[in-house]
């Protein structure tokens, strides 16, 4: 749930189009993990971390908060087998990808791509694209700047090659996640 105030509307009962309208109302480009999302995160790990802990491989959507509900979920380990510091604090004016970078970067600089597990972040691992920026991604540099944990050679472009001005079709989504 990356929109609290539209998902709470439709728990309500509110249209389709209500909905659609308060996610609007509160879109911003690339959205942070918000704090029920990093809650929420938090859970995940507490639940599956264990099941995680062997894991050779993470992969993710382009998706800021979905890099950040990964590194929640498998924190990234040094070649030492301690956890990196990647802690994300609750989003306020200051983004929380801003907050990630320097505290990734002052703990652990000389770590760069030496985590484990491997995280890859692909271009179509999404939900349904378009229409909300929320949707849309940062430059690829500007990832690889506040994650450096990550390999984000997969992206085919600097700028987010996927989103368009029109929402994206259910059907047009699941070809892409196929």
């Amino acid at each position: 749930m990356h929109n609290p105030r539209a998902e709470k509307a439709r728990a309500e009962g509110c249209s389709h189009d209500e909905f659609l309208e308060i996610m609007r109302q509160d879109d911003h480009l690339d959205a942070p993990l918000t704090k029920l999302g990093m809650e929420q995160a938090k859970e995940g790990e507490a639940r599956y971390g264990h099941l995680l802990q062997n894991a050779e491989l993470v992969v993710s959507s382009p998706l800021s908060r979905a890099v950040q509900t990964a590194d929640t979920i498998v924190p990234p380990r040094t070649s030492d087998n301690t956890e990196a510091n990647v802690a994300h604090s609750s989003t306020d004016s200051q983004s929380t990808t801003d907050r990630h970078a320097r505290s990734f970067a002052t703990s652990s600089s000389s770590l760069a791509l030496d985590v484990a597990p491997k995280r890859l972040v692909f271009e179509s691992l999404r939900e349904i694209n378009g229409w909300l920026l929320n949707a849309k991604r940062r430059s690829r540099s500007d990832l690889e700047k506040d994650f450096p944990a990550w390999d984000f050679s997969e992206l085919e472009d600097e700028e987010d090659c996927l989103w368009t001005e029109e929402l994206e079709t259910q059907p047009d989504c699941a070809e892409r996640g196929y």
